[in-house]
C-alpha cells in the first residue's frame, strides 16, 4: 500500500489484507510534488501504481499554487525504487487517475476534471510511450472529444434512463444508480409493481437529507434534464416524495401530504437552510416532475417543473443556483426520494426516470426579435467587448495594494473605479439576455480578480479593510479616518460612497442575473464592511455624511436584507436613507428646486425597496410622491429631466431652450428603475406610459446607432448636437449606466402577477411563459406602425391578458381583435384591458393603436 501527501510512504500488507506487516514501512519518495515546482498548494497524493513492461509507474495528482490540478508520474525498475519523476499533464485541471490499455494495443489515461456544479467529469486522455515514459495528451493538451466507437458494455454511459422494467436475471438496479445512504433493502423494490420503483417508508425523518432510501445518479454536462412520473396514491400523512438535485445546496420538487391534502411543493437551500418557496394544491394521484440543469460556461443553474399530463410543463419555485461544495464534492446528482415525517408504511411509486442531454427551458424568458431594440442591444455587446477588463480592474488592485495588470483609464480618475462596477452589471445583464459566452467569461474573470482584491484588502488593511472592494482613490486614508468619525479626507474626496455603490450593484447583479455564488458571497462581505465602517457613527453623523452624493446605498442594503433575511441589513438601509429628502417627500412636499437630480433619484429607489420589504408607509409615500413630482412636473416630453444636472426652479425653466447640458442619461436610467419597482407593487398603466415614453425617446437615443457610443446630456436646445463617447475613452458617469441600458430592453415588455400577463410595451419579442407552458410571439415595427400582433406559438393555458391602453391613444380609438373577431371593452386611455380566456397554440390577436399627438404638460414649465 502506498499513501501520503508529497512524502509518499509504502508498506507491505499481510497476506489476508488484515493489516500491515511489521517492519516493512518505508519512505518511497521524499517529495513527489517536485516535478511540478516548489510552490505547491496541494502536495502529490492519490497514488495509483502500475507495472508495464517490467517497470513501475506511480501516478499522482498535485496542485501548484495559482495553477491547476496536475498529473505527475514517477517510474522505477523496482517497486521499492529509486523513483524518478516527470510532470505528465497540466491542462484544464484534468488529473487524478491512471493507465488503461485496449485489446488492440492503444493506451489511455483515465482522469477527472472538476467542473463547477456538474462535479467530476471523466476524461480519456490518449497516451503514447516515448523512451519508456507515458506521454499524456495531444501536444500536451487533454482533448475534449475522441473518435471512439460507442460502448457495448452493460452500461453504455455513466448515467442512463431507466424505465424500471427488468428482464429475468438482470440486476435490480444498474450501476448508474447509487444510494445516498446505506439503504434498507426491505423498503425498496422494482418487482412489487411491474415497471415501477417503489420506495416505502420505514422510519420518520426530520429532513430530506436524512432520508435513507434516496436513489441517485449523476448529472451530465453541458446541459441535461431528468424527469419522472410519480404515483402518490399510497402516501401517508407527513410523507414527502419527488425528484431532487442533491448537493449541500439542494433543490427538490415533490408531493407533500399535510392535513390529509396533497400539495406540489418546491424546496431550495440557497443560504444554508431549506425553504419551501412554492406550494400548489394537487387533486390527482399521478404527477410528473422534471429538473433541467444548465452547466454551460459554468452557469450552474437548474429549474424545476411539474406536469399534470406529462406534456405541458409548468415552472415551480425559483431557479436553483448549483455551487460546487466539498460536502458532496462529486457534484450535483439527480435523486428519487420518499420519506416519512409522521407515519411509516406509506409508499410512492416511480414509473420511470428519463435522462436527456438537452433542456428546453433555457436562457432569457423574453427574447428580442429584429428591430431597433435588438440592434441596440447587439451593438452594445460589441461595444462592451472592446473594453479592457484589466484596465477596468486596475483601480481595485491599486487600492488593495496589488500591482495593476494594465494601466487604469485616465478619464475622471478622481472617480476611479466607478465604471468597473457598471461594466460588471452590464456583462451580467447581457449574458442573461443573450447567453453571450464572452460576457460570461469576462464576468467570471472579473469576479475572480475582484476576489483577490477583496482578500488583499482584508490582509493589507486589517484596521479598516476587511471585506472592502472599492477603487476609490486614496481609500486607505479616507476609510481609516472615516471609521473614526473624521470626515476630513472623506469630504475632500470625490463622492466615495457613490463610487463604491457601483461595485456593490455589480456584484449583486453578477449573482442576480447569472447565479454566480462567489459574487453573492463577496457582495455580502462588502455589505458587512459597510456595516463595520459606519458602526461607530451616530445617526446625526450618518445624516451629515449623506449630504455627499452616495448613490443607492440604501437600495443595496435592502437587497442584502432580501437575500439573507438578516435584519442588520434592513437597519443599515434605513440608516443610509437621507432624511433631508425622505421626510418632506413622505408628506407630499416638493423640495427639489436646484438640487442635483441624480443624487436624489437613487435615494428614492432605496425608499421604494425598503417599503416593499418592510411595508413601512413613510418610505412608500416618499417614493410615490417623488415619482409623481418628477414625471408630472419636472420632465420634458421625451421623458428626461434636469439641466446642468439639477432640477431647475420656476424662474430657471427657460434655460432648457438654451442650455447645452440638458437632461442627463443617468437620470432616466434611474427613473426607469424606480418606475419598475413602483409598478411591481402597484401595476398602474401610468407607470408603463412613462416607462415607454422615456425608453423609446431618451434611452434608445443615448446610443450612437453605428458606433455604439454613449451620451451624457440630451439637450432640448433647438438644432443642438450631442456628444457620444468612444470605447476606452470619456469615462463619464453616463458611460457606466449606458453600458447597462441596452442590455435591459427585454425586462419590462411583459410582466406577470398571479395568473395575469401584462403587455406593457410594444416591442418585437418572444415570451416563454414557463409557469403556463406557453410561448407568445409579438411582431411589430412600432412606432413606425400603429399596431402590434401577438400569437401563441406553443402550448395552451387559461390566463388573463392585461393589454395596456396607451395614454397616447384617444378614448374609443383602440381596437383589439382575437382571431380576427373584435373584443369589446370599456377601458380608457392609460389603463389596462383585461381579456380572460383559454389561449391556445395558433391563436392570435392584434391591437390597432392610432396615435394622437400627445401634449406633455409640465405645470412648472408651462410659461417658458
Amino acid at each position: 500500500m502506498i499513501w501520503g501527501v508529497s512524502k509518499l510512504k509504502m508498506v507491505e500488507l499481510k497476506a489476508d489484507l488484515s493489516g500491515m506487516k511489521a517492519g516493512t514501512e518505508r519512505v518511497l519518495i521524499e517529495n513527489a510534488s517536485a516535478p511540478a515546482g516548489d510552490n505547491i498548494m496541494l502536495g502529490a497524493e492519490g497514488s495509483q501504481l502500475f507495472k508495464v513492461n517490467g517497470k513501475y509507474y506511480l501516478f499522482n495528482i498535485t496542485w501548484p499554487r495559482g495553477g491547476m490540478r496536475t498529473v505527475v508520474v514517477h517510474r522505477a525498475d523496482q517497486i521499492t525504487g529509486p523513483y524518478e519523476g516527470k510532470l505528465a499533464l497540466q491542462d484544464l485541471g484534468v488529473a487524478q487517475g491512471g493507465l488503461i490499455d485496449t485489446p488492440d494495443g492503444h493506451w489511455y489515461a483515465y482522469l477527472f476534471r472538476d467542473y463547477g456544479g456538474v462535479g467530476r467529469i471523466p476524461y480519456l486522455v490518449p497516451v503514447k510511450w516515448e523512451d519508456g515514459w507515458p506521454v499524456l495528451g495531444v501536444h500536451g493538451k487533454a482533448p475534449e472529444t475522441l473518435d471512439l466507437p460507442a460502448s457495448k458494455g452493460l452500461i453504455p454511459g455513466i448515467a442512463a434512463s431507466d424505465e424500471f422494467t427488468r428482464k429475468k436475471g438482470s440486476p435490480a438496479l444498474p450501476l448508474v444508480w447509487q444510494w445516498n445512504h446505506n439503504p434498507d433493502h426491505t423498503l425498496w423494490s422494482v418487482t412489487a409493481r411491474k415497471g415501477y420503483l417503489r420506495l416505502k417508508t420505514g422510519r420518520t425523518d426530520t429532513s430530506f437529507v436524512q432520508a435513507r432510501n434516496t436513489l441517485t445518479q449523476r448529472t451530465i454536462g453541458p446541459v441535461c434534464s431528468g424527469a419522472t412520473s410519480l404515483d402518490v396514491s399510497h402516501m401517508k400523512e407527513g410523507d414527502f416524495a419527488g425528484l431532487c438535485l442533491l448537493q449541500k445546496n439542494y433543490g427538490l420538487a415533490g408531493v407533500k401530504i399535510k392535513n390529509g391534502s396533497k400539495s406540489i411543493v418546491m424546496v431550495t437551500v440557497a443560504s444554508g437552510k431549506a425553504v419551501e418557496v412554492q406550494s400548489i394544491p394537487l387533486t390527482q394521484n399521478t404527477v410528473f416532475f422534471k429538473a433541467e440543469c444548465n452547466f454551460k460556461e459554468r452557469t450552474d443553474v437548474a429549474h424545476f417543473f411539474y406536469s399534470l399530463d406529462g406534456k405541458s410543463w409548468i415552472s415551480i419555485g425559483e431557479p436553483l443556483k448549483m455551487p460546487y461544495t466539498l460536502p458532496h464534492f462529486m457534484g450535483y446528482r439527480f435523486g428519487l426520494f420518499n420519506y416519512a415525517t409522521q407515519k411509516t408504511g406509506g409508499f410512492a411509486d416511480f414509473d420511470f426516470f428519463r435522462l436527456e442531454d438537452k433542456i428546453v427551458h433555457t436562457g432569457s424568458d423574453v427574447g428580442l426579435l429584429d428591430g431597433p431594440f435588438k440592434h441596440a442591444r447587439d451593438l452594445n455587446i460589441q461595444t462592451l467587448l472592446q473594453y479592457d477588463t484589466d484596465r477596468l480592474l486596475a483601480p481595485y488592485r491599486k487600492q488593495s495594494g496589488l500591482s495593476p495588470k494594465a494601466p487604469g483609464y485616465p478619464n475622471w480618475d478622481g472617480l476611479d473605479g466607478h465604471v468597473g462596477g457598471h461594466y460588471l452589471s452590464a456583462v451580467a445583464m447581457n449574458y442573461a439576455a443573450t447567453g453571450n459566452a464572452e460576457c460570461k467569461k469576462r464576468l467570471d474573470y472579473m469576479i475572480a480578480e475582484l476576489k483577490t482584491c477583496q482578500d488583499a484588502n482584508t490582509s493589507n488593511h486589517p484596521e479598516w479593510g476587511a471585506g472592502y472592494l472599492g477603487g476609490v482613490p486614496n481609500s486607505d486614508t479616507i476609510w481609516a479616518t472615516f471609521k473614526k468619525g473624521d470626515f476630513t479626507a472623506y469630504r475632500a474626496a470625490w463622492v466615495p460612497w457613490y463610487n463604491v455603490h457601483k461595485m456593490y450593484a455589480g456584484l449583486r447583479d453578477a449573482w442576480l442575473y447569472t447565479g454566480n455564488e462567489a459574487a453573492k458571497t463577496m457582495f455580502l462581505h462588502f455589505c458587512d464592511w459597510g456595516l463595520t465602517i459606519t458602526a461607530a457613527l451616530s445617526d446625526e453623523q450618518m445624516q451629515a455624511m449623506l449630504d455627499t452624493e452616495h448613490g443607492g446605498m440604501n437600495e443595496v442594503f435592502a437587497d442584502a436584507y432580501q437575500m439573507t433575511g438578516q435584519e442588520k441589513y434592513l437597519t443599515a438601509a434605513k440608516r443610509f436613507s437621507h432624511r433631508m429628502l425622505l421626510d418632506p417627500m413622505s408628506v407630499g412636499q416638493d423640495n427639489l428646486d436646484n438640487k442635483h437630480a441624480n443624487t436624489q433619484i437613487p435615494k428614492v429607489i432605496g425608499f421604494q425597496r425598503i417599503a416593499a420589504l418592510s411595508g413601512e408607509e413613510k418610505y412608500a409615500h416618499a417614493a410615490r410622491f417623488f415619482w409623481e413630482t418628477v414625471t408630472r412636473h419636472r420632465s420634458l416630453a421625451f421623458g428626461g429631466n434636469s439641466r446642468r444636472e439639477s432640477f431647475p426652479g420656476d424662474a430657471a425653466c427657460g434655460d432648457f431652450a438654451d442650455e447645452v447640458q440638458g437632461p442627463e442619461s443617468c437620470n432616466s436610467y434611474n427613473m426607469l428603475k424606480l418606475t419598475e419597482h413602483l409598478f411591481r407593487s402597484d401595476p398602474r398603466a401610468e407607470y408603463a406610459d412613462y416607462y415607454e415614453r422615456t425608453l423609446f425617446n431618451h434611452i434608445l437615443s443615448t446610443q450612437h446607432p453605428e458606433t455604439g457610443g454613449y451620451v451624457y446630456f440630451t439637450p432640448a436646445r433647438p438644432r443642438h448636437y450631442r456628444v457620444y463617447s468612444t470605447p476606452n475613452q470619456a469615462m463619464w458617469c453616463c458611460v457606466g449606466s449606458g453600458m447597462e441600458n441596452h442590455g435591459k430592453y427585454n425586462e419590462f415588455i411583459y410582466t406577470q402577477q398571479n395568473d395575469s400577463l401584462f403587455l406593457n410595451l410594444f416591442i418585437a419579442s418572444e415570451l416563454n411563459w414557463r409557469d403556463k407552458g406557453v410561448r407568445i410571439r409579438q411582431e411589430t415595427s412600432f412606432p413606425n406602425e400603429e399596431q402590434t400582433s401577438l400569437k401563441v406559438t406553443e402550448g395552451a393555458a387559461h390566463f388573463t391578458l392585461m393589454v395596456r391602453y396607451p395614454s397616447w391613444v384617444k378614448a374609443g380609438a383602440l381596437q383589439i381583435k382575437v382571431n380576427n373577431k373584435p373584443v369589446a371593452f370599456t377601458a380608457h386611455p392609460s389603463s389596462y384591458i383585461a381579456i380572460d380566456r383559454l389561449w391556445k397554440k395558433a391563436m392570435w390577436w392584434t391591437f390597432n393603436c392610432p396615435c394622437i399627438r400627445p401634449q406633455n404638460k409640465c405645470p412648472m414649465y408651462l410659461n417658458t
